[in-house]
């Protein structure tokens, strides 16, 4: 029983012997250039202050004897964001327009089994059902 006591007074002193050491609040030196309004900013006449780019989705349908309907993805190449997506059925045209982030160089146009890159270098891209033929 004294062997416990003894062990739980040691663990008391122990958790609360332990404290968070609070730094004193640092304040950084100023900077004489330092911006505080939006209008102070100093960029080239030739700047672009776009952080998306407008590009046209065109699918071009294709005729079929049974109606097929799936989802229609643009996503990156990687497949991590979805920029669009829709249950399009293949027989009927569509057209989208996208908004893709300026850094994003490629996108992934899927149908079911049908994948294809695109650049997002064009204002549109435009996606057919024809798989791409790879010379063997």
């Amino acid at each position: 029983m004294k062997k416990i006591l003894i062990i739980a007074v040691i663990a008391i002193f122990a958790l609360t012997a332990c404290k968070k050491t609070l730094m004193d609040k640092v304040t950084p030196p100023s900077d004489p250039n330092k911006v505080s309004q939006f209008n102070q900013i100093k960029a080239s006449a030739n700047f672009d202050w776009k952080t998306t780019k407008a590009i046209q989705l065109n699918v071009q349908g294709f005729a079929t004897q049974a109606p097929i309907n799936k989802t229609l993805w643009v996503t990156t190449v990687d497949g991590k964001t979805v920029y669009f997506n829709a249950m399009h059925l293949m027989d009927q045209n569509l057209t989208a327009q996208l908004a893709i982030p300026s850094n994003v160089q490629e996108v992934l146009v899927s149908y079911g089994t049908i994948s294809k890159k695109y650049s997002t270098q064009l204002s549109s891209i435009i996606f057919d059902f024809m798989p791409e033929i790879v010379p063997e």
